[in-house]
């Protein structure tokens, strides 16, 4: 599927972001654990699983989707990676990787195909690394907008969000301030699926995020995937091994990307 992001603000120009360059320039989060526990809980799909990367920064987390052989779709607000062709962007720009504000109304669209040329695509995933706490307040309902719309019946939007005290922080508030909001924006927090995931995800605690915490949320609590079981050893895992600072030392020694 050739897809195309439309948008009258393909900049977002005002956001501290774009105008002073420091995560937009420097992310590139990756998490292969989280991306096989995603995989896992779509694994019943008869097509590929479609996620859609909010302020995806370098484009790490859409890359290793798109080799996985996932449709994987990441918009960055700044065009800061995008003019510099870093990390991922000189592979993947205006194919996998797009900018645009999403504080203004976007569309990702299908080119060709599916069910037909100019088809809005539905993903079936929406995720957003470290993105809602640089958003100021009154622009979230847009950005809220935007997710619904691109939003697969049934799908899962995944945060991690940070409260810490940070000059490009411009909302910042508790879990329960998140969960709340995004329940009145329609979307559902769904605890489970965040258990499922434990401490895996792309961003967070054990990730780059010492300041942050993770909401999972849905439009359709009824239409969700089922959560496959998790052996307990898995969960250990999860918990003591992945992303400890022993495990990422000894994949630095043994080369491993």
């Amino acid at each position: 599927m050739r897809i195309t992001v439309r948008t009258d603000c393909p900049v977002a120009k005002d956001s501290l972001d774009h105008v002073e360059p420091k995560g937009t320039a420097q992310d590139n989060s990756r998490n292969r654990r989280f991306n096989w526990k995603l995989y896992d809980l779509y694994r019943d799909l008869d097509r590929p699983l479609r996620i859609l990367d909010l302020g995806c920064a370098g484009g790490g987390f859409v890359r290793d989707c798109v080799y996985d052989g996932r449709m994987a779709v990441g918009i960055e607000g700044s065009d800061y990676s995008a003019e510099l062709g870093r990390a991922e962007w000189l592979l993947l720009g205006g194919r996998f990787l797009f900018t645009a504000d999403i504080t203004r109304p976007f569309e990702v669209r299908t080119l060709e195909e599916d069910p037909a040329p100019g088809a809005r695509v539905a993903f079936d995933v929406v995720s957003l690394w470290e993105v809602l706490e640089h958003i100021a307040e009154p622009d979230l309902p847009t950005v809220f907008a935007n997710i619904r719309s691109h939003l697969a019946p049934g799908g899962l939007v995944i945060a991690s969000i940070s409260d810490e005290p940070l000059p490009h922080h411009r909302t910042r508030q508790d879990v329960s301030w998140w969960a709340a909001y995004f329940e009145r924006e329609q979307l559902t927090p769904v605890d489970d699926y965040r258990s499922y995931f434990g401490a895996q995800f792309v961003r967070g605690p054990k990730y780059g995020a010492g300041g942050s915490f993770h909401v999972v949320a849905t439009n359709d609590a009824g239409r969700t995937p089922k959560i496959p079981a998790v052996r307990l050893t898995s969960r250990a895992l999860d918990r003591f091994w992945y992303g400890s600072r022993v495990q990422r030392q000894l994949r630095h020694l043994l080369g491993i990307d």
